[in-house]
C-alpha cells in the first residue's frame, strides 16, 4: 500500500502562476517607475549647474531624495526589500559620477593634479 500526499486541485495549480503574475505586475509598476526615478534623480545630483545660480544645493538634495525614493523602489520591484543594504550599491552609482565630474572640471579649468590635492 503506497501512502500519496494531497492530490493538487486546480486552484492549488495555478497558484504559482498567479504569484509570477502579481511579481510581474509588482515590477512593471513599482520597479521600472522606481528606475527611472533614480535616473531622474541622477541627473539632478549630478548635473546641478542645470539649475539656476544659487539653487545647485537644492538641485542636489532633490537628486538625493529622488534616488533614494528610486532605490526603494527598485527593491521593493525586484523583491529585494528585506536586503535593503543594496541601497549603498545605488547611491554609490551618482557619488562615482559626481567625482569624476569634479575631477574632470578641475583639470578642464587648468587646476591640474595639484588643485585635486
Amino acid at each position: 500500500m503506497t501512502k500519496e500526499g494531497p492530490k493538487e486541485t486546480s486552484s492549488q495549480a495555478s497558484n504559482p502562476m498567479k504569484k509570477k503574475a502579481l511579481q510581474g505586475i509588482v515590477f512593471l509598476l513599482v520597479g521600472i517607475p522606481g528606475f527611472l526615478f533614480f535616473l531622474v534623480g541622477l541627473v539632478f545630483f549630478v548635473l546641478p549647474d542645470m539649475a539656476q545660480k544659487g539653487n545647485e544645493l537644492r538641485s542636489m538634495g532633490i537628486g538625493l531624495v529622488c534616488m533614494l525614493i528610486g532605490s526603494v523602489g527598485i527593491l521593493i520591484g525586484v523583491r529585494k526589500l528585506q536586503e535593503w543594504m543594496y541601497i549603498t550599491v545605488f547611491l554609490s552609482i551618482p557619488l562615482f559620477f559626481a567625482l569624476v565630474f569634479t575631477i574632470e572640471d578641475t583639470f578642464r579649468l587648468g587646476g591640474g593634479i595639484q588643485s585635486i590635492l
